[in-house]
């Protein structure tokens, strides 16, 4: 995914490199966030809302493989190219 002009995926993720961790928020042109979340889930990949400023989101951790996060980042271009 990019943030390129063109791009209909963007990441969206804190300013501040301290506050950078696993999880990944991002948006999805044309879908609201639990539109995402629920083609995800239909994949069986798990993903959730943000509260405040509303997004999709991943949170990988150590246990993820490379695959896993392959496949997550896949399923999002789906979606985004409908």
């Amino acid at each position: 995914m990019t943030d390129s002009p063109r791009s209909t995926a963007s990441t969206q993720h804190p300013r501040a490199d301290a506050l950078s961790a696993e999880l990944c928020c991002f948006e999805v042109a044309g879908h609201t966030p639990t539109q995402v979340v629920e083609a995800l889930f239909a994949k069986r990949i798990i993903a959730s809302t943000t509260y405040a400023v509303s997004n999709s989101r991943f949170a990988a951790g150590v246990m993820n493989t490379e695959d896993e996060v392959d496949r997550a980042l896949e399923a999002v271009g789906e979606i985004a190219r409908g």
